[in-house]
């Protein structure tokens, strides 16, 4: 690939996401599919404006804290206007990942005249981050590895060209009531008096998780809930039937059930089950059935919810000073 070098010591992470970044590309042999993916230019900004993430038409959303990383993926050659009017009609995309809610913003959008610039809004959808598609995902992914509080904005013009912003700290909880209200715009459409001061007391009131799922439901979209739970020592997703990831995989264990055991260890040392392995597997399974519960009540809160109800389990404990030989 075909890099612009940028100085990005003190970054904290930048370099390994970079690096993750090209090795899944290389991994996922993309530029089989779409021969821009042989060149990546990319770049780093240290200062921008304080823009609102969801006016996505404009080229200029950045963050006040923090730096921006910026890959464009384009044809050598560049897009021109008769390479644009061959997808007049067609729809783009804009993703907007909310990596700690563990969603996707799905914006659709149609060229219109031939310019990119000119566009016309079609909807929002909102999808769990799973679901979208793996060449999204994959700088998602590498984003939650390595940076802290990151917002993943990209801009799919395929075939045209693929741009992404990774935001390495952007606090959108900050701005939260004119995101949320952005938001209930964008499903909701226009609504009656009684409607728009529901939404209004929603965003004003609710935590951005609740208040997220709370317009969900009124803009009546569903949302696919099914096939998926959460390892109940980390917190990282797994399929609905686990009830522990595989932690040799997710983290670089050598006992791929490091999870399990360390939560085994906290059924007996923190809620004091000293009874036996029958006692534990069964306050496992009370526990995982009433975590999916939660997922089904509200999937995003989901395992933060769970933790803060089962503090006397998830608390971290103070580690006594080690005993002397």
């Amino acid at each position: 690939m075909s890099n612009v070098s940028y100085s990005i010591s003190g970054l904290g992470g930048f370099q390994e996401y970079q690096d993750k970044v090209f090795a899944n590309l290389r991994n996922y042999q993309l530029h089989r599919i779409n021969p821009i993916f042989t060149s990546a230019r990319y770049s780093l900004k240290f200062y921008g404006t304080d823009r609102e993430i969801f006016n996505v038409i404009s080229s200029d959303i950045t963050t006040s804290e923090g730096n921006t990383f910026s890959l464009a993926f384009l044809p050598d050659w560049g897009v021109h206007k008769e390479d644009m009017a061959k997808y007049e009609g067609v729809a783009f995309y804009y993703w907007i990942a909310l990596l700690k809610e563990g969603i996707i913003v799905k914006q659709q959008y149609i060229l219109v005249d031939s310019k990119i610039e000119e566009i016309e809004e079609k909807e929002t959808k909102i999808h769990r981050l799973e679901e979208a598609p793996f060449y999204v995902r994959l700088f998602c992914d590498a984003a939650k590895e390595f940076l802290e509080r990151p917002l993943v904005f990209i801009e799919d013009r395929l075939p045209l060209g693929l741009l992404v912003d990774v935001f390495t700290r952007y606090d959108y909880k900050r701005k939260k009531e004119s995101n949320l209200r952005e938001i209930a715009r964008r499903l909701l459409g226009k609504v009656n008096k009684d409607m728009k001061q529901r939404v209004e007391f929603i965003c004003c009131n609710y935590k951005f998780k609740n208040a997220l799922w709370e317009i969900l439901k009124l803009s009546k979209q569903p949302i696919n809930i099914d096939g998926f739970s959460y390892c109940l020592a980390c917190g990282t997703q797994v399929a609905k039937e686990d009830r522990f990831c595989n932690s040799q995989e997710i983290h670089g264990r050598e006992n791929p059930g490091n999870c399990r055991d360390k939560f085994h260890n906290w059924l007996r040392r923190r809620l004091d089950l000293i009874d036996g392995l029958e006692d534990e597997r069964e306050e496992r399974e009370r526990l995982y059935r009433e975590l999916q519960d939660m997922i089904r009540e509200n999937p995003f809160s989901n395992f933060e919810t769970f933790q803060d109800k089962h503090q006397d389990l998830y608390s971290k404990r103070r580690r006594g000073p080690k005993k002397k030989a």
